[in-house]
């Protein structure tokens, strides 16, 4: 959504990049596997690894630049609990998901939320 655009604008992802970024949304809500994503890409999960490290960036950078968006965008357009929305988004506890959050975002999830 335009919000979203806004405080994240599109990255350039590398040519991998791009295509795991691609598996990765289409996958949500299940967060596959570095050998998963290799599969659906027909590759080796090395040889994977070696493109996303040539265009610097890797499996968990990609997901959770993903994360990062999603959250935005359901903070933003939703009264989703925090607990749920790090269930949705494969976080551990609601505490791990807002210690991503302030890290990806450099503010609390409630600022979000308050615009």
């Amino acid at each position: 959504d335009a919000y979203t655009q806004i405080i994240s604008p599109p990255r350039d992802f590398g040519p991998t990049g791009q295509k795991v970024h691609s598996c990765l949304k289409r996958s949500y809500p299940q967060w596959p596997t570095l050998e998963e994503v290799a599969a659906k890409l027909h590759t080796s999960a090395s040889s994977l690894q070696r493109h996303l490290a040539q265009e610097k960036t890797s499996l968990q950078w990609l997901k959770d630049d993903l994360r990062r968006d999603l959250a935005i965008s359901r903070l933003s357009s939703s009264r989703v609990s925090l607990e749920q929305l790090a269930i949705e988004l494969g976080f551990s506890d609601s505490p791990a998901f807002q210690r991503a959050f302030k890290r990806w975002t450099g503010k609390p999830c409630g600022s979000y939320r308050q615009r």
